[in-house]
C-alpha cells in the first residue's frame, strides 16, 4: 500500500499537517450510482433511480445500434404513383425503432444469470437503504 498524501495548513509562520488522504479512498456521494467500465473508458451515472439501472446501462451499451436503427428508419421512401416525391417517416416511428433496440439490449443484459442476480441484489440494497421519515441515521 502506498503512503497517504498529507495536506498542510499554514498556522502562523509554520505549516502543520491537517489531513491525509489515501489513494484507494473513494469519494462517491450518497445515493445509488451506476458505473460502466469498457475498454479505455469509464462512465459514471450519479443518483439514478435503481429501477432504471438496466435501461441506463443498455442505453450506454446500445447507443451505436440505436443510432443506426434510427438512421435506417428515417430514410425517405418514394410515394406510390409519384416518381419524384418522397415521404419522410414520422418522428414517432424513428424513436420507436430506437427504443426497440434499447429494449432488446436490456433483455440481453438481464438474460445473463449473473447480471440478473447482481441487479436483484442491487435493488435489495436500495430498498434497505431507502430513507424513512421515522428513522434517523
Amino acid at each position: 500500500m502506498k503512503n497517504p498524501t498529507i495536506f498542510y495548513e499554514k498556522i502562523g509562520k509554520r505549516y502543520k499537517p491537517s489531513r491525509t488522504t489515501d489513494v484507494y479512498q473513494n469519494s462517491m456521494p450518497y445515493g445509488c450510482h451506476l458505473i460502466i467500465v469498457e475498454p479505455n473508458t469509464t462512465s459514471k451515472y450519479y443518483k439514478i433511480n435503481p429501477a432504471y439501472a438496466p435501461m441506463i446501462a443498455a442505453s450506454k451499451i446500445a447507443t451505436e445500434k440505436m443510432c443506426v436503427a434510427i438512421v435506417n428508419k428515417s430514410k425517405y421512401k418514394p410515394v406510390d404513383g409519384f416518381p419524384n416525391r418522397f415521404e419522410a417517416p414520422s418522428v414517432q416511428d424513428c424513436i420507436t425503432e430506437g427504443m426497440n433496440v434499447l429494449r432488446d439490449e436490456a433483455e440481453k443484459l438481464l438474460a445473463n444469470p449473473a447480471v440478473k442476480n447482481a441487479y436483484d441484489h442491487f435493488l435489495l440494497v436500495c430498498e434497505l437503504t431507502k430513507e424513512d421519515d421515522n428513522v434517523k441515521l
